[in-house]
């Protein structure tokens, strides 16, 4: 039987990303490296915007902040090659702020991400200190990155289950972005083999804090799907200032995919996702990096 209520009333989440961990990948490129942390809870009272969703089964909010580096493919050999295009350096640190309302087979999520793109970022200095004082790499001359501004994007996902065979389901996922860091669309198909729970209350989807507190979940994912992207200011610069746009026009199609990873059990969750991903914009690499997050729930 499902219990009434959830029976966490937080939950931790540490996160990193980095193109280090796919081991055939020997470059930092495009998307590099991101780091994160998140609190979420559970609120005690209904608030404004979850008394619109009177159906609603559960809710609960969510508070990040988060760093992403972007850089060219600058560890390989200089080339002329047409297919090394360069992407500019650019640097994008924010605060999150989420609201998810789950129902009987789907989910509602929709946010605000606040930042700055750009030196104050801070991500071309601490990618050189992780290089000079861990990895041991050489040190990056982020000179020319994307000029400082101020970000905001207003954030939306919806998901729903498709179908369900016992250790196996299906369900179609749809994520937005609207603002002047980035502007897109992102549908998607995932496929989920093992121990799961439902999409409302899975890790896979940052759901899990609302599950009974005894369940566990070991399974695979699979997804696939494409961005639809209208801008990207960490390739094409200040969407309202035409002396800090770059020439670069991105692609407004972007092939996705990811296999995951999702281990959960009572209060501890971890995930490891493979992403890959054409290029963002004309003549690009593919790209491919690794993802883990912690999760860490309590009363």
């Amino acid at each position: 039987a499902m219990a009434q209520g959830p029976n966490f009333k937080n939950e931790v989440e540490l996160g990193t990303d980095n193109d280090k961990f796919i081991a055939y990948t020997n470059t930092d490129r495009n998307y590099t490296y991101g780091i994160n942390a998140a609190l979420r809870w559970n609120p005690e009272k209904d608030a404004f915007l979850t008394k619109l969703f009177s159906n609603k089964k559960k809710s609960y909010y969510g508070l990040g902040v988060s760093l992403k580096a972007y850089t060219p493919n600058y560890l390989n050999e200089p080339t002329t090659n047409d297919s090394n295009i360069e992407r500019p350096f650019a640097g994008w640190s924010y605060i999150t702020f989420e609201s998810t309302y789950t129902f009987q087979h789907s989910f509602f999520r929709m946010g605000v991400e606040t930042g700055i793109l750009g030196p104050d970022s801070q991500a071309g200095r601490i990618q050189n200190w992780f290089h000079e004082t861990i990895s041991n790499d050489a040190s990056v001359d982020w000179d020319g990155q994307i000029p400082n501004q101020l970000g905001i994007n207003l954030t939306g996902s919806y998901a729903q289950k498709l179908y369900s065979l016992g250790w196996v389901d299906s369900y179609g996922r749809v994520d937005a972005s609207v603002g002047n860091i980035f502007t897109y669309v992102r549908p998607q198909l995932n496929l989920r083999v093992g121990k799961f729970n439902g999409i409302g209350e899975s890790v896979a989807n940052q759901n899990g804090m609302l599950a009974p507190a005894k369940t566990s979940e070991f399974f695979l994912e699979y997804g696939l799907g494409w961005k639809l992207s209208a801008f990207n200011a960490t390739v094409q610069g200040n969407l309202f200032n035409e002396n800090n746009r770059t020439s670069k026009e991105i692609n407004n199609t972007v092939f996705l995919m990811h296999l995951g990873l999702n281990f959960s059990y009572k209060r501890f969750g971890v995930l490891f996702k493979y992403q890959y991903g054409t290029g963002e914009f004309e003549r690009t690499q593919v790209h491919r990096f690794g993802a883990l997050r912690l999760l860490y729930r309590f009363r």
